[in-house]
């Protein structure tokens, strides 16, 4: 398969799934949804540049940690049923909110045992 300055040698189990991987990639050519990943982008990158309005993911970029940590500490208050995290280093003693001796309550730990007691896993 060739797109743009990219080309695929595609493998497969049997030369039936072969032409199932053939049939659907020919059939999505035509789409003009698929026309962007067709060119190289910025930084010679294969896919488009995407943002919350062209894709509709929830991922937001921030400048600095303070507005960072806010929207952190408010996803985490308004969380209903579960909360995911990861980190390379986590500190639950962190304070989300500054200055942190008018916001108590907004240290992680604290947040997160406010969610338990309310269910949210």
């Amino acid at each position: 398969v060739c797109c743009g300055n990219r080309n695929i040698k595609i493998r497969g189990s049997s030369h039936a799934k072969v032409e199932d991987w053939v049939t659907e990639i020919n059939a999505k050519i035509g789409s003009k949804r698929w026309e962007s990943w067709c060119h190289p982008h910025r930084f010679n990158s294969f896919a488009p540049i995407r943002g919350l309005s062209d894709d509709g993911s929830q991922a937001q970029w921030f400048i600095d940690g303070d507005a960072a940590f806010e929207a952190i500490a408010s996803s985490i208050e308004n969380a209903k049923s579960e909360i995911y995290m990861t980190g390379w280093w986590l500190c639950p003693e962190l304070y989300l909110r500054r200055p942190f001796h008018d916001h108590i309550s907004s240290r992680l730990d604290f947040l997160l045992e406010a969610k338990a007691k309310e269910g949210v896993q």
